[in-house]
């Protein structure tokens, strides 16, 4: 039994001094110490988790870094190859234009020679043509032919230019090159001679009993009797000049280099 009684009173002023006996005030701290340890154990736990928690959180944070710092860093990376692409696109669309310009002066710098290279050509053509007409009328004016204008347009198309020799050659109807007896080359002398002796409408009358003449002598005569101008001369002999030069070469060449000389052939 407890030796003195200390029960508080509602009415008793709280702040007066409890007075317990030794088990009573034994029970009293086993109690307290027990919600004490009870407090401390549901706050260790509290503590626990929320440790637990902010390590979690932590480590989410961690994570979440990483993941946006990879995010800034992809972002980055697509922002500068994006703008690599572009760049690259357009230096491509800038050479394509450098191309199609390029391609267009070339073509353009291709017509204008291929219009320059036509002049020339047509020049060059013209020169020719001029060259043959000259060539053809200084050889037929040599003999008495009444429309020398005639005679060039009939006999046009019997004289072509050799390129290879770069002179005017004689053809047949075929345009084959003609060849005298001799095995030369018809020149343009002996062409229009041959002419004039088909074409006897064409020669003046006063002169065609001389065509005859000349061709009633053709063979036969002495070299001696051979004049410059009647194998080279305005007035020459086709057959005179074959004979001339099969028989004696060293004298025809030396009548043509002086038939060359006074102009009559080139």
């Amino acid at each position: 039994m407890p030796t003195e009684a200390a029960v508080i009173d509602p009415v008793i002023d709280p702040k007066e001094k409890a007075i317990f006996t030794p088990e009573q005030q034994e029970l009293l701290n086993q109690i307290v110490q027990k919600r004490i340890d009870r407090h401390g154990k549901d706050l260790k736990t509290e503590i626990d988790t929320l440790t637990a928690d902010k390590k979690k959180l932590e480590t989410e944070l961690a994570v979440a870094k990483d993941t946006l710092a990879s995010a800034a860093k992809g972002s980055a990376e697509s922002s500068e190859a994006a703008v690599t692409v572009e760049s690259l696109k357009n230096e491509l669309e800038e050479v394509k234009r450098s191309s199609k310009t390029i391609l267009l002066e070339k073509e353009e710098m291709k017509k204008q020679l291929e219009t320059k290279e036509k002049g020339v050509l047509d020049v060059q053509n013209q020169m020719l043509e001029l060259r043959k007409q000259t060539e053809m009328q200084f050889a037929a004016q040599r003999l008495p032919f009444v429309d020398m204008e005639a005679v060039i347009v009939l006999t046009q198309k019997f004289i072509k230019y050799d390129k290879d020799t770069d002179s005017f050659t004689v053809v047949n109807e075929k345009g084959a090159p003609r060849f005298n007896p001799v095995g030369d080359p018809y020149t343009l002398d002996e062409f229009y001679n041959e002419f004039a002796q088909q074409k006897k409408h064409l020669v003046r009358s006063d002169a065609i009993a001389g065509l005859g003449t000349a061709e009633s002598n053709r063979s036969g005569l002495p070299n001696k009797g051979f004049k410059i101008e009647d194998i080279f001369g305005p007035k020459a002999d086709a057959r005179k000049a074959m004979t001339l030069k099969k028989s004696d070469p060293a004298k025809y060449d030396t009548m043509r280099k002086e038939a060359v000389a006074l102009g009559w052939l080139r």
